[in-house]
C-alpha cells in the first residue's frame, strides 16, 4: 500500500472515531445531571417516610380520592379533621403515596408554625423551575403560588393547620388539590372531611401486624379498651414490643394504670408525642369555662351525657360553670369551642335531647391530669348534681316520664357514684344515687342489679351514719323488697 493511500485511510478512520465520540459526548449527560433530574421530577417531592404499618382505612382513602377527583371547585380543598391522635396526618400521607401517579408535584408543608410553613412553601420554587434570585421569602411565596395557579398537576398537604387565616396567602386556587389536616371541625374555604377512630377489625389487625402477635381475641379486646384510637394503638404496640410483653400483659397493665401508662414515652416514628402531650395542645387553647366543662364531663360516663337534664340543676355547680350552663348562648359557645378541637361531639335526640360525648381516653387523660384536691372538688360537685337530678318516683311506682329521665342518667349516675364512693365524698348523696338507681332497676325487673346497688347503699349509709339511721332503714327496706322479688 502506497504511503499516501495509507495516510488517507488513517485520516478517514480517525474522522469516523471523532464523529462517534462527538455523538457519544453530546448525547450522554453527566451522571450528576441524571440524579438531579430524578430528584426534580419526583412526584413525591419532600414527603415524610411512608408508614408501612398503616392498616385499613381503604374506604376513607377511596372517598377522599373520589372527592378530589370530582373536579368540583368546592371539593378541591379537603380539610381532614378529627381528634388529636385519630390518624389525620397518617391518612394524608398514605393518600399521597397511594395516589402519587395522579400528580407531578406533591409537597408537604408543616402548617403549625408560620416560619416553617413559609420555608417549606418557598422550597418548592426550584421544582417549579423558579430561580427566586433576589426575591425575599414573601415575594417568592407569591411567585410560587401564582405558578401553581397556572397548573393543575399538583397536591399540597398542609399538615396540622390551626386557623384558616394562617393559610390564606398559601392557597393557590385553580385546579390543583389541597389537603389540610386539622383538629378543627369547621374550616372556612375547605370541604370538611371528618375522620373518626378505626373500625374494630382495622384496629385489631393493626395490633397484630405491629406486635407480631397471633392472639386475635386479646387484640380485639385491647383495641376496644383503647377506644380504637390510632395513637393509643400505636403506643400500646410500641410499649409491648419495647418491654417484650404480650398483649395480655399490656391489657392487664392498662386496666391497672390507665392513663398513666398512656403517658409513658415510647420509641414511635409515626407518633412523636404521647397522648397526654397531643391533647394538651388543644386543652391549652381553651378558655377557663370550656376547660371547666370538659373536666365536669370527664366525671360522667363518656357517651350520651344528657346536658339538657344536667343544665337544669347547674346552680349546684361551681362558678363559672353554673351560670354558663344555664345561659343557652353561653352554653353553645363552650360546646362549640370543645367541638372545634374535636374534644367532644354533640348529638340531638329525636325529642330535642342534647347529648354530649367524648372519647373514653380523653376522659381518662383529663382525669389523670387532676391533682387530689381537684379530683375531690369535681367528684363532689358531679355526684351532688346528678343526685339532685334524679327525681323521686311518684308514690314509689312506675312513671314513664320519670323512667325516661333515669334511663338517660343512670350510667352517668353510677359512674360518679362509684368514684364518689372510692374517694369517700358526700357519701349521703352517693348512697342515694345507688338506692334510686337500684329502685329503677327493680321496677325494670332487673332484680339482681337492683340487689347489688341496694347493698352498696346499705354499706355506705351504715359506715357514714350508723345502723340506726333512717337512710339505712330505707336501704334495708328496699333491699328486702328486692330479695323477695328476686326469689319469685
Amino acid at each position: 500500500m502506497e504511503f499516501d493511500t495509507l495516510i488517507g485511510w488513517l485520516i478517514g478512520i480517525s474522522g469516523v472515531f471523532a464523529t462517534l465520540l462527538g455523538i457519544y459526548f453530546t448525547t450522554k449527560k453527566p451522571e450528576n445531571d441524571d440524579k438531579k433530574k430524578i430528584i426534580d421530577t419526583s412526584p413525591l417531592g419532600n414527603l415524610p417516610r411512608r408508614n408501612f404499618d398503616f392498616t385499613g382505612r381503604d374506604d376513607l382513602l377511596t372517598s377522599l380520592h373520589d372527592a378530589l377527583q370530582s373536579n368540583q371547585a368546592t371539593s378541591l380543598t379537603q380539610a381532614v379533621a378529627g381528634l388529636g391522635g385519630v390518624g389525620k396526618t397518617e391518612l394524608a400521607l398514605e393518600y399521597a403515596y397511594r395516589y402519587r401517579e395522579d400528580y407531578k408535584i406533591i409537597w408537604w408543608l408543616k402548617a403549625e408554625e408560620s416560619g416553617s410553613l413559609l420555608a417549606d412553601y418557598t422550597s418548592l420554587a426550584p421544582h417549579l423551575g423558579l430561580e427566586g434570585d433576589g426575591q425575599n421569602e414573601i415575594a417568592l411565596r407569591d411567585t410560587v403560588r401564582n405558578k401553581l395557579f397556572q397548573r393543575q398537576d399538583w397536591l399540597l398537604i398542609f399538615d396540622n393547620g390551626e386557623f384558616p387565616k394562617d393559610l390564606d396567602d398559601f392557597l393557590p386556587g385553580g385546579n390543583g388539590h389541597v389537603l389540610i389536616t386539622t383538629r378543627r371541625q369547621i374550616w372556612d374555604g375547605a370541604h370538611p372531611f371528618p375522620i373518626e377512630v378505626m373500625k374494630p377489625k382495622e384496629a385489631t389487625d393493626f395490633l397484630l401486624r405491629v406486635t407480631g402477635s397471633d392472639d386475635r381475641k386479646t387484640a380485639a379486646a385491647l383495641a376496644e379498651d383503647l377506644g380504637y384510637l390510632p395513637l393509643a394503638l400505636a403506643h400500646a404496640s410500641a410499649y409491648a414490643k419495647e418491654s417484650a410483653i404480650s398483649l395480655v400483659a399490656y391489657r392487664e397493665l392498662f386496666a391497672e394504670k390507665g392513663a398513666e401508662l398512656l403517658c409513658k414515652e415510647v420509641e414511635n416514628r409515626t407518633y412523636k408525642e404521647t397522648i397526654a402531650a397531643t391533647w394538651a395542645i388543644s386543652v391549652e387553647k381553651l378558655d377557663e369555662e370550656a376547660k371547666a366543662l370538659l373536666t365536669f364531663l370527664a366525671f360522667m360516663a363518656p357517651e350520651d351525657i344528657p346536658l339538657d337534664l344536667i343544665k337544669d340543676h347547674s346552680e349546684h355547680l361551681p362558678p363559672p360553670l353554673d351560670e354558663a350552663l344555664r345561659d343557652t348562648l353561653h352554653r353553645n359557645d363552650m360546646i362549640r369551642v370543645l367541638r372545634s378541637y374535636s374534644l367532644v361531639s354533640r348529638e340531638e335526640g329525636k325529642k330535642g335531647e342534647e347529648n354530649i360525648s367524648l372519647h373514653r381516653l380523653v376522659q381518662e387523660v383529663t382525669l389523670f391530669g387532676l391533682d387530689k384536691e381537684q379530683t375531690e372538688f369535681w367528684a363532689g360537685f358531679s355526684t351532688n348534681v346528678l343526685s339532685i337530678a334524679l327525681p323521686e318516683f311518684p308514690h314509689n311506682t312506675y312513671d314513664k316520664t320519670t323512667a325516661e329521665i333515669y334511663d338517660r342518667l343512670q350510667n352517668h349516675c353510677l359512674t360518679v357514684a362509684d368514684r364518689g364512693a372510692k374517694e369517700k365524698l358526700i357519701l349521703e348523696k352517693v348512697a342515694r344515687v345507688f338506692n334510686q338507681i337500684g329502685f329503677y332497676r327493680a321496677i325494670r325487673a332487673d332484680n339482681l342489679e337492683a340487689e347489688s346497688l341496694y347493698k352498696k347503699a346499705v354499706a355506705i349509709d351504715e359506715a357514714a351514719f350508723g345502723k340506726d339511721h333512717l337512710n339505712v332503714a330505707r336501704d334495708l327496706n328496699n333491699l328486702g323488697s328486692g330479695l323477695i322479688k328476686s326469689t319469685i
